[in-house]
């Protein structure tokens, strides 16, 4: 997370966190010191995260950031196609 975390920690600095403001955190497999200052800064603005593995969740846990429970658009989108792929009756054979 260590150069993304530091890319956000200037844009986060120098603008405005909107109201209401939900971190996708699904594909972050790792968080150092970095992200962990960027996370709890986040967390001062009253930012929500949407953890994506029991990692992320513990990381979350410990630092007291509010978690979730909802899936992100881009989550939606991939839950959707994914429904719709299984949903696709196949011919049997025979």
């Amino acid at each position: 997370m260590g150069h993304w975390a530091e890319q956000a920690q200037c844009a986060v600095t120098n603008a405005v966190v909107p109201n209401g403001l939900i971190v996708d955190l699904t594909d972050v497999n790792y968080v150092d010191s970095i992200g962990e200052q960027l996370l709890r800064r986040l967390r001062s603005f009253g930012a929500e995260f949407v953890p994506g593995n029991v990692y992320v969740k513990r990381v979350c846990e410990r630092l007291r950031l509010a978690c979730v429970n909802g899936t992100t658009p881009r989550h939606k989108r991939r839950q959707d196609v994914t429904e719709h792929n299984h949903s696709i009756a196949h011919p049997q054979i025979g």
